[in-house]
């Protein structure tokens, strides 16, 4: 017995030998591949015969003007530079300017984000593609010049450079376009404007705006749709900060997920009767929204709609929605008026949650179901009168209404939550009575 074990530890440090051994070699192979040239760290390609670059030798040291070079030598051999590595100069603070030479086919992601400092980045007509997050929070970026030979630019490229007042795709290339002037990137086959700035006129060719097409750009203060347009995709004003109106045209059909999310600046908008969807999240945090009238034209009004939007004092939802989503009004605390349309057949979970404001809703006779939490702590409504046509009222539906003091509830009613109304006087006023 002791002589099997003590064989087996044996293995098992030989085992744990050979992996280090292993692990080792891999390291020193990999060294091996890097080296450094004035400041910047390359890595050799698989192909032996060109090299990318990896990183700056000291993110705090650089600063000013970057040139990459077109060439460099390490131990007698010189190779060109193909490319540059993903978040190889991200949150390099005193890097002012870039020039990337005619070599170099890809930029990756994340490459230059947090660039705080770069006013000025020349990409050559060599480069094909730019990362995702590539140039992400370079706030000092003032114009970018997209050349004919790139073809694929990944999502958020250029988000959150407030100061990009400029942005065009040169004429001949295959993908993009910058058409009339627009100062943006227009996916030309799709006609769908992929990147914005605060400067960007939207062509009436335009029959999209992509997601985070203007993802976080301050200084985006007005916002008119022009009536080409159908679909607002997802994140595509994903908190714009200084945002205040949009103008949507009766061609819109679609509000995306989270499109206007976190537009704290936002004081109207308004809903065109093409319009079909509204998104999740679409408008959640919209803190300066006053008031919402959804038009009949609406079907789907999905979770999380209008949460958090703590300006808003009324809202009308229209007679084709059928389920009002899971906290769709949440935390809505100057929420006074609501006006549920007849086709609402069911409230979802915490659809009118934490409504403090809101002293009285009437809940039409097409509505089946009243979910968890749909009203729970709606601290100044003191009366609700339950239609026939509700069959059940889940668990804390009613939950912390510390007003609410009178309930019509139908006799037709088949389940009803022994916590429906926890913590209201209603419920108090029920254990009083013994009913």
């Amino acid at each position: 017995m002791k002589k099997t074990l003590k064989n087996t530890l044996c293995l098992l440090a030989l085992l744990i030998g050979m992996l280090e051994l292993f692990a080792a070699c891999g390291t020193g192979a990999g060294a091996a591949n890097e080296f450094t040239a004035n400041g910047v760290r390359y890595r050799i390609n698989s192909d032996g015969s060109s090299v990318t670059v990896v990183s700056s030798a000291n993110h705090l040291s650089l600063s000013g003007a970057l040139t990459i070079p077109e060439k460099v030598t390490h131990r007698g051999k010189t190779y060109p530079v193909t490319s540059i590595k993903h978040f190889a100069f991200e949150d390099c603070h005193r890097l002012t300017s870039v020039i990337i030479p005619n070599t170099v086919t890809e930029i990756g992601s994340c490459a230059f984000r947090y660039c705080r400092s770069l006013t000025m980045v020349t990409i050559p007509p060599s480069v094909t593609a730019i990362g995702s997050e590539a140039f992400r929070e370079c706030s000092q970026l003032i114009k970018v010049i997209i050349p004919n030979s790139v073809t694929n630019i990944g999502t958020c490229a250029f988000s959150n450079c407030e100061h990009l007042t400029l942005i065009h795709v040169e004429p001949g290339n295959p993908v993009y376009d910058s058409r009339e002037q627009c100062n943006a990137v227009i996916n030309t086959a799709l006609n769908t404007l992929v990147i914005g700035c605060s400067r960007t006129s939207i062509p009436s060719s335009v029959t999209e705006i992509g997601r985070h097409a203007f993802d976080h750009c301050p200084g985006l203060t007005e916002v008119v749709i022009p009536d080409s347009v159908t679909n607002i995709d997802n994140y595509a004003f994903y908190a714009c900060p200084d945002l205040t109106s949009v103008t949507l045209p009766n061609s819109v059909t679609r509000i995306g997920e989270a499109a206007f999310f976190d537009c704290q600046n936002l004081e109207s908008i308004n809903f065109p009767n093409s319009l079909r969807k509204i998104g999740m999240s679409a408008f959640y945090d919209c803190t300066s929204l006053t008031s919402v009238t959804i038009p009949n034209s609406v079907k789907d009004l999905d979770q999380c709609a209008f949460q958090n939007c703590r300006a808003l004092t009324s809202t009308v939802i229209g007679d084709s929605v059928d389920e009002i989503g899971k906290f769709a009004f949440y935390d809505c605390r100057k929420l006074t008026s609501v006006t549920i349309g007849h086709s609402v057949t069911r409230i979802s979970k915490g659809a009118f949650q934490n409504c403090e404001s809101l002293t009285n809703i009437k809940i039409p006779n097409s509505v089946t179901s009243i979910s968890l939490l749909a009203f729970a702590g709606c601290t100044s409504l003191t009366s609700i009168t339950i239609p026939e046509s509700v069959g059940s009222i889940s668990q804390y539906a009613f939950a912390d209404c510390t007003s609410l003091t009178t309930v019509i509830l139908p006799d037709s009613i088949a389940y009803l939550d022994g916590l429906a109304f926890h913590n209201t006087p209603y419920e108090k006023l029920k254990t009083e009575d013994g009913k």
